[in-house]
C-alpha cells in the first residue's frame, strides 16, 4: 500500500468507488497482498492513533486496481486500515497530516488467509423454520471490516459466500411483530472457519409471535389511560438464546397488549404517574403471567410497590454470577423472589414496611449468602431503592494473589 497525502486542489478526484470528492486534502494509495498483487475493492479506513481501532462502515472502497483515494478528516496524526474478505486487516502508518502537505510513501501488504463460506440454518424450539432472523459474521480474528451481514429466507437458511478462514462469531437476532427495537429474542455461536471449504450451522431460536392482553386500572377500578405495560421475561436458564421481554402502552380505555414475546413465564409491571402527582413510577406488578392466557387486569393499589435491582458478580473473575436467589423479606415474611440473569442482574418489587424490618437476602450458590437491610426512607421519587451490587469472592484472605 503506497499513500501520498496531495492537495485536492492538484487535479477532480474520486472518493473510492464512484463518489465524488469535494474540495480537500485527499490520501491516496493502494491495497496489495504481500506478493504485490492488487487487492480489489478492499476497504479503506482512518484510525486516530490516539483512539482505539473498532469496526465501522468504511471510509472509502479501492478500485478494482487496488487503488484508492479518500478525505482526510483534517490535520493529526492517522493510521490507515485496508480489508478484504480473506486477508487478515492490513494497517499502514502512523501517518501526520497536515495542511497543504504531502506525506507518505507508507508500504503495507495484506496477508491472505484463505475464504469460507457458511450456511446457518435457524429453526424455532419445534424444528420449524424461522424466517427473518438477521444474522452478523464478524471475524475473531485481526479484521476490522464491516460485520457482514444476511437473513434468513423461508427455508430458515442465511448464506455467507465469502468470509475470513479463522474464528468467526455468528450473531443472530430476530423481532417480533409489534416488539420494540431492544426487544428481540438473540443468540451467538463462535465457529472456526475452514479455508475453502462451508461450514454448515443450525441454531434453535424460540418464535417471537404471542402477547399478553389486558386492561390497566386506577383503585377504584377506572381505566387508567398512557401507562406503559413492560413485560420482563423468567428465564428457566437452559436457553440457548436472551430475551429481555416487550413492552406497550395502556390507551383511553386501559387496555394494553404486548406483543413479540416468546413462550414463558414473565413479571408484567405498570408505569405511570402517582395518584398524588410526580414522576413515572412503578404502580403494580403482577408475577407468573403467561401469554396468550386470559386478559390480565393490572389493578393500582393504594399503597405503591418499590422497585429493587442489583447486580451480582464474581470479583475474582469480574464475570455476573447467574441464578442467585434474590428475596426480600418483610417482618420475616418472604415477599417476592428472583434469580439474577446472564447478566448478574436481578430486578424484584414489593412493598417496604416504615415499622417492620426490610430484608433483602442474596442467595450465591456454592459461594453463601449476603443480606442488606432496606429502608423505606431511602426510596426515591421514581419508586427505585438505589441499586444494590453484591460482589463474592471465592478465594481466602491466606490465598496468593
Amino acid at each position: 500500500m503506497t499513500i501520498d497525502l496531495l492537495p485536492r486542489l492538484l487535479a477532480p478526484l474520486v472518493l473510492g468507488v464512484g463518489s465524488a470528492a469535494s474540495p480537500s486534502e485527499l490520501l491516496r494509495g493502494s491495497v496489495r497482498t504481500r506478493s504485490g498483487e492488487p487487492v480489489p475493492r478492499a476497504e479503506i479506513r482512518l484510525q486516530k492513533v490516539e483512539e482505539p481501532a473498532r469496526p465501522g462502515p468504511p471510509a472509502g472502497i479501492a478500485r478494482e486496481d487496488g487503488s484508492f483515494e479518500i478525505e482526510a478528516p483534517g490535520p493529526g496524526t492517522y493510521a490507515v486500515w485496508a480489508s478484504a474478505p480473506g486477508y487478515l486487516d492490513g494497517r499502514g502508518g502512523p501517518l501526520e497530516v497536515k495542511a497543504g502537505a504531502a506525506a507518505g510513501p507508507i508500504d503495507v501488504a495484506l496477508f491472505f488467509v484463505g475464504r469460507a463460506s457458511a450456511t446457518l440454518t435457524v429453526l424455532d424450539l419445534e424444528g420449524q423454520a424461522l424466517e427473518g432472523v438477521s444474522v452478523e459474521a464478524v471475524s475473531t480474528a485481526l479484521a476490522l471490516g464491516t460485520p457482514v451481514r444476511s437473513a434468513t429466507g423461508p427455508d430458515g437458511r442465511a448464506r455467507f459466500a465469502a468470509l475470513n478462514a479463522g474464528g468467526t462469531e455468528f450473531a443472530l437476532r430476530l423481532r417480533g411483530e409489534g416488539a420494540g427495537e431492544d426487544c428481540a429474542v438473540e443468540t451467538k455461536a463462535s465457529r472456526p472457519l475452514k479455508a475453502d471449504q462451508e461450514l454448515a450451522l443450525e441454531v434453535r431460536l424460540a418464535r417471537p409471535t404471542q402477547a399478553i392482553e389486558g386492561r390497566a386500572l386506577d383503585a377504584s377500578g377506572a381505566p387508567l389511560p398512557e401507562g406503559r405495560v413492560v413485560a420482563v421475561y423468567e428465564p428457566n436458564f437452559m436457553e440457548r438464546y436472551t430475551f429481555a421481554g416487550g413492552r406497550g402502552a395502556s390507551g383511553t380505555d386501559g387496555s394494553f397488549r404486548v406483543g413479540g414475546l416468546v413462550a414463558g413465564e414473565y413479571r408484567l409491571r405498570l408505569f405511570g404517574l402517582p395518584p398524588g402527582g410526580g414522576v413515572e413510577r412503578l404502580l403494580c406488578e403482577r408475577v407468573g403471567v403467561r401469554p396468550q392466557g386470559e386478559k390480565i387486569d393490572l389493578v393500582v393499589g393504594p399503597e405503591l410497590p418499590v422497585l429493587v435491582e442489583g447486580t451480582c458478580v464474581n470479583v475474582d473473575t469480574g464475570a455476573p454470577i447467574v441464578a442467585s436467589e434474590a428475596r426480600i423479606e418483610v417482618g420475616g415474611k418472604i415477599v417476592a423472589t428472583d434469580k439474577s440473569d446472564a447478566e448478574g442482574r436481578f430486578s424484584l418489587a414489593s412493598l417496604l414496611s416504615k415499622d417492620l424490618p426490610n430484608i433483602l437476602r442474596v442467595t450465591h450458590k456454592r459461594y453463601g449468602y449476603e443480606e442488606r437491610w432496606l429502608r423505606a426512607s431511602e426510596v426515591r421519587p421514581d419508586g427505585r431503592y438505589p441499586d444494590q451490587s453484591f460482589a463474592v469472592s471465592r478465594r481466602k484472605p491466606e490465598d496468593p494473589k
